[in-house]
């Protein structure tokens, strides 16, 4: 039987290693220099693109101009929509739920399940890019202004959030009881009640000097995430970027 385990490891190791030498990923790659040229032209004209933007809430479906990540993304779409990016990478961001083309905000029955070879190879793309010293140099103020203080709220909910069984229950039952519940009642609203859940982290944060409404909405994130499965993708993709840009705060 001993016999038999080390060989079945011993197979198993050797597929893994055939199937990862297929292709290495390098900063000359047509997706990894298409990456850093879009999201470069987000970071030297970042100024202009808000200047620009009407900042109406159809633009961006959202009220809150300066806070959350809807804003932010309406006003990269031009450089970084979801199309555009799915297109660098070459996989489909998502495996299923109601975005297509386009995000879709509206959705309160529903959410997207994000493809986990999407955000590996998203990540083997951001790595490459990260040891680019000039861009990481040329985004640091950029990413201190719009990001800093997002992805630490992100990264201190993460603990908060993610193993919470009962939050996570109480979710899905919201989502697939939709049809039998009380639609003007705001307590069964998925997402509202993700907000709720979290209410004295939001308050903690926010104590902290971080922004009370991102204290509010990134913990329900990472409890979508654990439903997805992808929680672990996205922790890795949080961290390379803090490590890159906010390692003193880790």
């Amino acid at each position: 039987m001993r016999r038999l385990t080390k060989l079945f490891y011993s197979f198993l190791l050797l597929t893994l290693l055939a199937c990862g030498s297929s292709k290495v990923l390098s900063s000359k790659d047509p997706s990894v220099l298409s990456l850093k040229k879009k999201t470069s032209e987000i970071v030297y004209n970042w100024e202009y693109i808000k200047e620009q933007f009407s900042g109406d809430y159809e633009a961006m479906h959202s009220w809150l101009l300066e806070s959350g990540i809807r804003a932010r993304y309406a006003m990269m779409k031009q450089n970084m929509s979801l199309s555009i990016i799915q297109g660098i990478i070459g996989e489909q961001a998502f495996v299923s739920g109601p975005h297509q083309s386009e995000i879709n905000f509206k959705s309160k029955t529903t959410f997207g399940h994000y493809n986990p070879v999407f955000l590996n190879k998203l990540g083997a793309h951001l790595e490459l890019l990260y040891q680019d010293e000039a861009f990481v140099r040329s985004a640091q103020s950029f990413y201190d202004r719009e990001f800093k203080g997002y992805f630490r709220v992100y990264y201190l909910s993460y603990a908060a959030a993610v193993q919470d069984d009962k939050v996570r229950t109480r979710y899905l039952e919201l989502i697939e009881n939709a049809a039998e519940l009380d639609p003007y009642d705001y307590r069964n609203d998925p997402s509202i009640f993700l907000q709720e859940a979290f209410r004295g982290f939001a308050e903690g944060v926010e104590n902290q000097g971080y922004n009370v409404y991102e204290g509010f909405v990134c913990p329900g994130f990472w409890v979508r995430r654990s439903i997805d499965g992808t929680a672990d993708e996205f922790y890795s993709l949080l961290l390379s970027a803090m490590k890159t840009f906010d390692s003193d705060f880790l």
